[in-house]
């Protein structure tokens, strides 16, 4: 009985050794930094941000207000003005509301322009797909 599927066997169970050695390859090449820049514990845990430092009277209004190059303030999201959020989602995403995160529509444009415009990423699809000259 064994016998009869032992091909079964060695197919399923490289399939599962290899995707579980791609995972901590994939996790060593993110912790190498191979992958692009990953930011430290420190500077994730203390981050450099760039608001500006405000001075307070003791009775409550601002004395001053100090900063470097930029003089940014901490806003909440509800005192953003609604015509900056709608436009920020008309240049970022039109089908914003339409999706639950991921544009699958977008995502198939992006394959078919990258298989148009670079013709070296359009030869992933003979690694998949061969053709077979007849």
């Amino acid at each position: 009985m064994f016998k009869k599927y032992w091909k079964f066997f060695v197919i399923f169970w490289s399939v599962v050794l290899v995707g579980i050695i791609g995972v901590f390859v994939f996790f060593w090449l993110i912790s190498a930094g191979k992958l692009g820049f990953m930011p430290t514990f420190e500077e994730l845990e203390n981050p450099n941000n760039r608001f500006a430092s405000e001075v307070y009277f003791a009775d409550g209004p601002i004395m001053n207000r100090y900063f470097e190059k930029e003089n940014r303030k901490y806003i909440e999201y509800r005192e953003i003005p609604q015509s900056v959020i709608d436009a920020l989602i008309a240049t970022e995403d039109v089908r914003f509301y339409d999706h639950s995160g991921v544009d699958v529509r977008g995502l198939f444009r992006l394959i078919l322009r990258l298989e148009v415009e670079v013709p070296s990423v359009s030869n992933w699809r003979k690694c998949f797909f061969p053709v077979n000259p007849i």
